[in-house]
């Protein structure tokens, strides 16, 4: 049985759902309305999946949902957490794990992420692996972008996408990310 939780912090909604031993399985966040993000979360579960939504907001579930605001703000999060990532291919579990360690105020290419994972020509796959990036904005696919510096596509849209890459720090010019954020990540 999963754990549903959804808060409105500022102007944003943030959902999770947790495992039985506070896992993490699926989160989401929308400036729309609060079901959106929860039709986010439900997506992401498996089609068997039994869940109660939750009122009380503790333990870990409080930690994640401030984190993910945390993270929204472009502010540092203050702990890492555990992901269910069973039902996700290895390619994109591998793309999603080299995601998570994008640095706070940098961006990092679907091409470079490609490479980092050995497999050069997959800048679409990576694409792909982000596009369905079930921990968002935890693992932050935000700090994904086009091999031009262009932000690419995102969720939430591009506008919040880029609002939260200007709070984390991340420079630009003009509609492109400048080369001085720009972080190359190592081989896996």
């Amino acid at each position: 049985m999963y754990k549903l939780h959804v808060v409105k912090t500022g102007d944003a909604w943030f959902g999770a759902a947790l495992g039985e031993d506070d896992t993490i399985i699926a989160t989401g966040f929308t400036k729309k309305r609060r079901q959106d993000v929860l039709t986010k979360i439900l997506e992401d579960l498996p089609s068997d999946a039994v869940f109660t939504e939750e009122e009380k907001l503790e333990g870990t579930a409080q930690e994640l949902l401030r984190n993910m605001y945390l993270v929204y703000e472009g502010k540092p999060t203050e702990r890492e957490f555990t992901f269910d990532m069973k039902r996700i291919s290895p390619f994109h579990r591998k793309a999603l794990k080299v995601t998570y360690n994008i640095p706070r105020g940098y961006v990092a290419t679907y091409g470079s992420i490609a490479e980092a994972l050995g497999k050069p020509g997959a800048a679409r796959a990576v694409g792909t692996a982000e596009a369905t990036n079930p921990f968002a904005p935890i693992i932050p696919c935000h700090r994904v972008v086009a091999a031009s510096l262009k932000l690419g596509g995102y969720g939430g849209g591009l506008i919040v996408k880029r609002a939260i890459l200007e709070r984390e720090g991340v420079m630009f010019e003009r509609n492109r990310v400048s080369r001085k954020s720009l972080w190359t990540p190592p081989p896996v």
